[in-house]
């Protein structure tokens, strides 16, 4: 499964590896391009979004940033 980012009117290609756990969350192992100054260090969605049955365009979930700097 592949996910695009749209974040600071770039979009950043995300290849997804998902892998279910037991509190209804997924956590997503990232590659990322076209990031320099920070790191994705987790995503997490609802289980429910990867229903095989759904035809989904869209995914919103939550993702926390790491500054690279520090």
């Amino acid at each position: 499964m592949k996910v695009k980012v749209k974040f600071n009117s770039k979009v950043w290609k995300i290849n997804v590896i998902a892998e279910n756990d037991k509190d209804k969350k997924i956590l997503i192992k990232t590659a990322v391009l076209g990031i320099e100054d920070f790191f994705i260090t987790q995503i997490t969605l609802d289980k429910e979004m990867f229903n095989s049955e759904a035809n989904a365009t869209s995914i919103t979930f939550s993702i926390h940033l790491r500054d690279r700097k520090k």
